[in-house]
């Protein structure tokens, strides 16, 4: 089963992208900002990061590099309402697909698709 740290000081949107994944047959742990995202994945390993950009305690593109550098296999989905064109290039050049918030279930499901291009789900 394919794990998924998502990253989101919104307990709201982090609850949406955690339905949205487990609807996908996806397994998910969750940080409520950047500090905890580090500390789970020190422990933890995951095949994908679903990364807001925008929280109190740091920005989501420094985890993004952290996580890239310890695991350069990770996959990466930015889901952000920063949608400023050069956000979306530091999520390109990082080897993320960046897709604006609202996540929508169509937009998740396309990530997904080109994240993991030979599937992602047991079924």
């Amino acid at each position: 089963m394919i794990r998924f740290l998502v990253v989101d000081d919104s307990e709201f949107t982090r609850t949406i992208h955690r339905r949205l994944l487990v609807s996908e047959g996806i397994d998910v742990t969750e940080a409520d900002c950047v500090e905890t995202a580090r500390q789970i994945a020190a422990t933890t390993g995951f095949d994908g990061l679903l990364v807001d950009l925008l929280m109190p305690d740091g920005d989501g593109m420094e985890l993004v590099h952290e996580l890239r550098a310890a695991n350069p296999e990770l996959k990466i989905i930015v889901c952000s309402s920063d949608k400023q064109r050069a956000r979306i290039h530091q999520a390109d050049a990082a080897g993320a697909i960046f897709i604006p918030k609202p996540l929508r279930a169509d937009g998740l499901q396309a990530a997904l698709s080109e994240t993991f291009p030979e599937g992602w789900s047991d079924e």
